[in-house]
């Protein structure tokens, strides 16, 4: 992993939790279906996916709240 994030130019520690937490949001954010998600995830519950589903919801409602735009 540390050769990883060598690699990307990231300059900062990134732990094992960091990297399995980014690989949860990115399959969400891809479009990756949640029964799917879970299982790659090893998840026993899709409660636990659905973590990743409502912080991907929050994220791109902070990015259309940013845009500012006056309807």
């Amino acid at each position: 992993m540390k050769a990883w994030v060598k690699r990307a130019g990231i300059n900062k520690k990134v732990t094992w939790h960091n990297a399995r937490h980014s690989f949860g949001t990115n399959l969400i954010f891809t479009n990756t279906d949640v029964l799917t998600a879970s299982k790659l995830l090893g998840h026993t519950s899709l409660r636990h996916t659905q973590r990743y589903v409502d912080t991907a919801e929050e994220m791109k409602r902070k990015s259309i709240d940013r845009l500012n735009i006056k309807i």
